[in-house]
């Protein structure tokens, strides 16, 4: 399959004129203006270079690839004009990331050349993309892995939270939902360096020593330093950070940071956890307990969340009516519908886990040592289902 790049010119005769000589080597589309060359980039995912001149009706050229590396950064952009000069040449490179500069006349042999060299380019970006992706899940699978076994209480409470912060982003109508639910499941990842002692005795109620308050403090911003390690979790880890932080600016961590300067995903994450204990105490009536707390929470996310999770709001899970099986008939992708315990009634796995290869081996394991609670409630997707 050829590789396809695109033209962008008003001289119809030029784009011709390239097509023609261009298009045994390329996939080769044109367009004569920046609105048409937006147009067709939204149209065809795999375009590698545009190509553009730089004056045009609309919008200059430098203009067009500045919106092309905004809104399709992979995309290579190259640039072709008969007014070159320096000048003009330090703008392209600086506002459009311009990847090559070629002046009018352009032979064809220069001009493909350039178009190689791009593509190039092109393909070197997406398996650097494809690489950081795969490494980024694996990362994420492994965190959460680690979560479920070490805090299992914990990590029950950020999967109910996930879902609660996915459908109030969708409500929200924010860009890459995805984003909040994975700091919603990531937001204990700090509590790996606490004693269970402590988190037992906030689980149990008991009064914390001032050393222990002090800990769990800190808990957000180690976890956010946790995350800054991986690349592209940087909006995560900001959430991450900030997740105690009130709407009048009290709580960690104390930089001054309030109002709409606290990331709108740690409002959320704020004002969701909240809620989620407050269910258990308040039934009916947690929205109005929240409203009390007044300088706690963004009022107009409050407004939004109630509105969002009037008359008990649940995203759809895709999944069957519970079963009960035995360990051996687990299957990877399954959901736990309940809580696992040992025989000596310690939580083994929170409800909600989706079981993966570590959680089902730990619950072999159990099993192996007759210390395993059986059967296990499970639900499964109906096409996974017996």
């Amino acid at each position: 399959m050829k590789p396809a790049v695109l033209l962008v010119d008003d001289e119809v005769d030029l784009t011709r004129g390239f097509q023609r000589v261009l298009r045994g080597r390329y996939t080769v589309e044109v367009a004569g203006d920046a609105a048409s060359a937006l147009a067709l980039l939204e149209q065809r995912s795999d375009i590698a270079v545009v190509l553009s001149d730089m004056y045009m009706p609309g919008m200059t050229g430098i203009e067009l690839l500045a919106e092309v590396e905004r809104r399709f950064p992979e995309v290579i952009r190259e640039m072709l004009t008969g007014h070159a000069d320096l000048s003009l040449a330090v703008r392209a490179m600086h506002e459009g990331r311009v990847f090559r500069f070629l002046s009018k006349p352009c032979s064809p042999d220069e001009l493909a050349a350039a178009l190689d060299a791009g593509i190039a380019q092109h393909a070197l970006l997406c398996a650097e993309r494809d690489l950081l992706e795969n490494t980024l899940n694996g990362t994420i699978a492994v965190l959460t892995d680690i979560l479920s076994v070490v805090a299992p209480e914990s990590f029950g409470r950020a999967v109910r939270l996930r879902d609660a912060m996915g459908l109030l982003a969708r409500h929200l109508k924010l860009e890459q939902p995805y984003t909040y639910e994975l700091a919603a499941m990531l937001a204990p990842i700090g509590l790996v360096a606490v004693p269970p002692s402590v988190v037992a005795a906030v689980r149990s109620g008991r009064a914390l020593s001032s050393a222990e308050r002090t800990m769990l403090s800190r808990v957000p911003e180690l976890g956010s330093k946790l995350l800054q390690r991986i690349p592209r979790m940087e909006t995560v880890a900001e959430i991450v950070r900030y997740q105690q932080k009130q709407w009048n600016g009290a709580g960690p961590p104390t930089d001054g940071v309030a109002g709409e300067k606290i990331p709108l995903g740690a409002r959320m994450l704020k004002l969701l956890s909240d809620r989620q204990q407050g269910l258990k105490a308040e039934r009916g009536q947690t929205f109005s307990a929240l409203r009390s707390r007044g300088g706690t929470y963004d009022p107009r996310l409050l407004d939004a969340a109630e509105q969002c999770f009037a008359g008990g709001a649940a995203p759809e899970s895709g999944l069957r009516d519970s079963s009960f099986v035995g360990v051996e008939a687990l299957q990877v992708g399954d959901v736990l519908a309940q809580d696992v315990c040992g025989l000596d009634g310690h939580l083994l796995l929170a409800g909600g886990n989706v079981v993966t290869e570590t959680v089902l081996e730990r619950l072999r394991n159990f099993a192996e040592l007759g210390a395993l609670a059986e059967p296990i409630a499970i639900q499964r997707t109906s096409k996974g289902a017996p």
